[in-house]
């Protein structure tokens, strides 16, 4: 943690040093070729330190959504400095991140992680939606909040929906079945991933038997299935 912190303050660093190129009219072509570089290189810091001190398949994964979140509050800082909606948006970003700092810790120190992926999930959604809503009333460029938008979309399906029925799963409401008279069958759809499934279809079939081919007796689409 003590290496990924220094990390940390050297991007800060780096926004100040973004700030005073901006408020003086310097940030040419040339300075954010530079300052890309630098983040860059911070950020590939942060993935090595704390990737590598762990070593782990899903410490890559967290890596990988701290460098995502990384970049986009780099980029607003670039291309948004003093935008007043970017900070909101900004904070829960920043807070997203820490979720996920903190996430890489427990998952090092052996505990349970999953609580705090959760949250910053819900973050990263709650600034989705945000940006949508300040880009929709024209506070927020539309071509720059799309480009993060799907940013934070790309890095929240880092953490896939994981869907699943078990056989345990399927009840139904009589134990014994007339032809020709109807059933109520209750199917339990669980999502063991971060992230909300959405618009998931779902469909019953009858199996076949006898000659009689399958077909389906009931379909529907959930808009979210949370998980």
């Amino acid at each position: 943690m003590l290496f990924f912190n220094l990390a940390k303050d050297e991007m800060l660093l780096l926004a100040e040093k973004v700030n005073w190129h901006y408020n003086r009219g310097k940030l040419g072509a040339e300075e954010y070729t530079a300052i890309q570089s630098d983040a860059g290189g911070i950020v590939q810091n942060i993935i090595l330190l704390t990737d590598v001190a762990i070593n782990s398949d899903e410490s890559a994964e967290i890596a990988q959504a701290e460098e995502n979140v990384a970049n986009i509050i780099f980029k607003g800082y670039i291309e948004l400095p003093e935008n007043i909606c970017w900070k909101t948006i900004e904070a829960k970003l920043s807070l997203a991140l820490g979720n996920y700092e903190l996430a890489m810790y427990k998952l090092a120190k052996g505990n349970d992680y999953y609580n705090e992926l959760d949250k910053a999930d819900k973050l990263l959604e709650e600034a989705e939606n945000e940006i949508k809503r300040y880009a929709d009333l024209g506070l927020i460029p539309k071509d720059f909040a799309e480009e993060i938008e799907q940013m934070i979309h790309d890095g929240r399906m880092i953490f896939p929906p994981d869907l699943s029925v078990g056989i345990y799963d399927i009840s139904f409401n009589r134990t014994f079945v007339v032809v020709g008279e109807p059933v109520e069958v209750t199917v339990t759809v669980h999502n063991t991933g971060i992230v909300s499934a959405e618009n998931v279809n779902i469909a019953v079939y009858v199996r076949p038997e006898h000659g009689v081919p399958e077909r389906i007796i009931y379909f529907l689409t959930y808009n979210a299935i949370s998980g």
